[in-house]
């Protein structure tokens, strides 16, 4: 019997794992009773369940007791257009002309990988220079999570990492990013 048929998937190599999987597998593996998780970005019970707030558990009562809420599907694939728009004003500031006048684009996305496939979907199909032949290229930021960038990669868009902050420091790191910037 053929390698092939034996095993379809024998090419396949060993993930590289998120530096926070990474982590998290050792914090898993840490024997010490004394140790503490604030990776997870969730609360836990000192016996380790999820812990709710009494205000998400509140609001999540008020929102079964709506009688319109319902499991239909949103009016709209972009999501809610107030959603759409208080974001545009918290990201780019309500007095700004392009918000003002409804020309920021935008949807929601179902998480940051999502939104990298969505806007990576969009792009390869509509970004003009990229159609005329220039070359396709993206600058995602030093600090994303390794799945973004090979959501770019997978669909044959190239990526760049984009330097714009230094976590040793804590500060914006301007001259970094100008430099990386203008390299193209």
């Amino acid at each position: 019997m053929s390698k092939m048929k034996e095993d379809p998937f024998h090419e396949l190599v060993d993930p590289e794992l998120e530096s926070l999987n990474t982590l998290q597998t050792l914090y898993r593996e840490d024997q010490n009773p004394l140790k503490v998780d604030l990776m997870c970005g969730v609360y836990r019970t000192d016996e380790g369940k999820p812990y709710v707030f009494p205000a998400v558990q509140q609001a999540r009562n008020l929102l079964y007791q709506n009688p319109d809420w319902n499991h239909e599907y949103p009016e709209s694939h972009l999501g809610t257009l107030r959603s759409r728009d208080l974001t545009a004003e918290l990201l780019f500031g309500e007095n700004v002309n392009n918000v003002k006048d409804k020309h920021v684009a935008s949807m929601q996305t179902l998480g940051g990988s999502g939104a990298c496939h969505m806007g990576a979907v969009f792009l390869k199909k509509h970004y003009g220079p990229w159609k005329a032949g220039a070359p396709k290229k993206v600058y995602v930021p030093a600090e994303a999570w390794n799945n973004h960038p090979n959501v770019f990669r997978y669909l044959g868009i190239g990526v760049d990492k984009l330097p714009y902050y230094d976590c040793k420091t804590d500060t914006v790191t301007l001259d970094d990013l100008k430099e990386a910037l203008g390299k193209d």
